[in-house]
């Protein structure tokens, strides 16, 4: 499973609202400020570009 499927499939009901980085089909890193979920992504793999999206409020899709 790559990223966005993961971000798709995942049951992120706790980071409503957060912005997350997902890395292996797992939440390596969230919060409100996507700068600091960015920093937290690329210190846990520099070498990867990490995956990144906001959570939104339930039945509200954008893609």
């Amino acid at each position: 499973m790559d990223d966005y499927e993961a971000y798709l499939n995942l049951d992120l009901s706790k980071y409503i609202g957060k912005w997350v980085a997902i890395d292996k089909g797992k939440v390596i890193a969230a919060d409100k400020d996507p700068s600091i979920v960015l920093n937290k992504a690329r210190s846990s793999n520099p070498s990867k570009r990490p995956f990144i999206a906001k959570v939104p409020r339930p039945g509200l899709r954008i893609l």
